[in-house]
């Protein structure tokens, strides 16, 4: 073989070669690349009290009727009949109408039959003690109330509460007792008149309009000054008598007047009928002298008229 020959024949056999290992390159770039094979996660076990879940290719089922709280008590229904619990411990049948209380106590009720059933005309069944509760009155039958059952033939009715008329009177309170008496109008108008301003801090008002119509209709100095001689007059015709407003002039607390004066009180109550006597005691206890000094004292022993 020549040179030339020898050399043509290599060439093919080198790109023999070359052809072999592009095929083979080529083959291994369009291969598909291998993948981990696919894991499921696994099933859960059912909850207890639900329902079984089944198998689903890993997925979990919620049952519809799980909610928000799947370990919730079921709702038990009361019995149809027999004793049914009350709150607080009480205990009542609707089909005899015996109950007993919280502290144990037997009552019996009108019987409502069973639960659900409406006996004809509302009676009990037949041979059911039908007693109202101790100390109630029976009353007629309320009248039926349409798409309601009818109630009981005889239902019970708490007494009548009697409530007292209210008083017109007013009660005497301690320390401002509400003395009753009998005198001519225009003292009763004076006294009234005087006795509630004492229970302001300015109690020694003068002149005193109503006093002033007084002095004149007994024809006394009209000076509407109440004085220890406009006193002694009055308690002629009322025991109740306002404290001494004007003392005479050139008195004093521990001078002979307040002594005096007490003591022709206590002398005009001697022969005093009841209750202008009773009054006029009184009268003489509550004076202190308390209309002497600038400001006036405070009376504490207030006392209103109340006119028989």
């Amino acid at each position: 073989m020549t040179p030339a020959g020898k050399t043509a024949i290599g060439l093919l056999a080198a790109a023999g070669v070359v052809t072999l290992i592009i095929a083979g390159s080529s083959k291994n770039a369009n291969a598909k690349p291998s993948s981990a094979p696919e894991v499921k996660p696994p099933l859960l076990p059912p909850l207890q009290g639900n329902l079984p879940i089944p198998p689903s290719g890993g997925v979990v089922m919620v049952p519809p009727d799980a909610g928000d709280h799947p370990d919730a008590p079921p709702i038990v229904a009361p019995p149809a009949n027999g004793p049914i619990a009350l709150p607080g411990g009480a205990t009542f049948d609707p089909t005899t109408g015996q109950g007993t209380l919280p502290n144990g106590q037997p009552v019996q009720l009108p019987p409502l039959g069973p639960l659900g059933a409406n006996p004809a005309g509302g009676a009990p069944p037949a041979g059911t003690p039908n007693q109202p509760l101790p100390g109630v009155m029976p009353t007629a039958p309320l009248p039926a109330i349409p798409g309601l059952p009818p109630l009981p033939p005889q239902v019970a009715n708490l007494p009548d509460l009697i409530v007292p008329a209210p008083s017109t009177s007013t009660p005497a309170l301690p320390g401002n007792p509400s003395q009753v008496t009998s005198a001519p109008a225009d003292t009763i108008a004076a006294v009234t008149a005087m006795l509630a301003q004492e229970a302001s801090p300015k109690w020694r008002k003068m002149p005193e309009p109503t006093l002033i119509t007084w002095q004149k209709n007994r024809k006394r100095t009209q000076d509407g000054k109440f004085g220890t001689g406009d006193a002694l007059v009055m308690a002629q015709e009322i025991g109740t008598l306002p404290i001494i407003r004007a003392w005479p002039k050139g008195s004093f607390p521990e001078g002979k007047w307040l002594p005096e004066y007490r003591a022709a009180l206590q002398s005009i109550a001697a022969t005093a009928p009841e209750p202008r006597k009773s009054q006029l005691l009184a009268a003489v206890e509550r004076e202190q002298g308390q209309g002497w000094g600038t400001p006036e004292k405070p009376i504490l022993s207030q006392i209103h008229l109340a006119e028989a």
